[in-house]
């Protein structure tokens, strides 16, 4: 199973019935289906195609961008979350009080491509810990020291670039992000 998008793909990760953007470049996608096959049944679901629908439990919005990666072609991909979505810089739109008229649309989001690599949700700063403690407060600081020593062993030389990042106050979060599909594809493999 394969879909062509067009020339934007963002899918718009959903577990439960929400509004969901309008425009060619979001396609809504029912994550965790094959837990769920009961839920969203109007919806595309991340289990069909290649996919990894039922590890959803432990990867959350993750397998959105499994099933993205492995099954649509579109020269931009991206994944945001269903009340998470990417705002518009036009200044009609800062005005308007309905936020699913500040979404960001493909015009404007081409012209950001044609400039930047990959677009990211605004940074996050955070004033009194540093990315490793936030995680570690909000979570299981031990995922993380996992994660680190199996990359050490792995994968050594991103070391250096996660301790810097563990250590600073400011960080991108969320997995939300749009690139042009050989980037998109490099990091997903």
């Amino acid at each position: 199973m394969s879909f062509q998008h067009g020339s934007v793909c963002i899918a718009v990760a959903t577990h439960k019935a929400y509004r969901m953007p309008q425009g060619s470049i979001y396609l809504p996608l029912h994550v965790s289906a094959a837990l769920h096959p009961d839920v969203l049944t109007d919806m595309t679901g991340d289990n069909t195609g290649d996919n990894i629908s039922d590890l959803n439990a432990s990867y959350s919005e993750l397998t959105g961008l499994y099933w993205l990666w492995k099954n649509v072609h579109a020269d931009y991909k991206g994944l945001v979350h269903y009340r998470r979505l990417p705002g518009s810089k036009r200044p009609s739109a800062k005005h308007d009080k309905n936020p699913y008229k500040q979404i960001i649309q493909e015009e404007e989001l081409l012209q950001l491509l044609s400039n930047n690599d990959v677009v990211v949700a605004r940074r996050r700063n955070y004033y009194i810990e540093n990315v490793y403690d936030h995680y570690d407060h909000t979570f299981d600081g031990t995922q993380f020291d996992e994660l680190r020593a199996a990359m050490a062993l792995k994968e050594p030389k991103y070391v250096d670039a996660w301790d810097s990042l563990m250590h600073s106050t400011k960080v991108h979060v969320f997995n939300m992000f749009v690139m042009p599909s050989d980037l998109f594809d490099a990091y997903c493999s």
